[in-house]
C-alpha cells in the first residue's frame, strides 16, 4: 500500500497562477497541509528557513529568479524536494541532481507518486 499524504506539510514555490492553484487544491484534496504557494523567491526563502516542512515542490524559475538558494536551505535542513521546470533540457538543474525533477507540464498523479516515494512508508 502506498503511503498517504494526509497531514504532510508541503511548501510550494510556483509562479504560474493556475498551476499553483491547481497544485494547492490537489494537495488539499489529498489531506496535505499546504504552505504557500509562493511566487517570489524572498517569500520562499523566508518560509524555507522557518516553517516546519515535510517536503517542498519548487519551480526552478520564479519570476526570473532561480530557486537555488531555497534548495540550499532545504538541503541543510534535510527536507526532501522536487524541482519542477519548463526547461526541457534541464540545463538549470545545477545542484539538484540528488532530487527528482519533473518537466512541465507534468501529471499530478506522477508528482504525488514521486512525493510518496521520497517520504517513504507511513508518511
Amino acid at each position: 500500500m502506498k503511503p498517504d499524504l494526509v497531514d504532510v506539510r508541503v511548501l510550494i514555490a510556483e509562479d504560474e497562477f493556475l498551476t499553483a492553484i491547481d497544485l494547492e487544491l490537489g494537495l488539499l484534496d489529498l489531506g496535505c497541509k499546504v504552505i504557500g504557494p509562493f511566487s517570489r523567491l524572498r517569500e520562499v526563502i523566508a518560509k524555507a528557513e522557518t516553517e516546519a516542512v515535510d517536503i517542498a515542490l519548487l519551480d526552478m524559475n520564479l519570476n526570473g529568479e532561480l530557486i537555488f538558494p531555497v534548495i540550499d536551505i532545504l538541503r541543510r535542513r534535510q527536507i526532501p524536494l522536487i524541482v519542477t521546470s519548463g526547461y526541457g533540457d534541464q540545463k538549470a538543474r545545477r545542484g539538484t541532481d540528488c532530487w527528482p525533477a519533473l518537466t512541465k507540464p507534468y501529471r499530478f498523479n506522477v508528482l504525488f507518486d514521486t512525493m510518496r516515494s521520497l517520504l517513504g512508508p507511513g508518511s
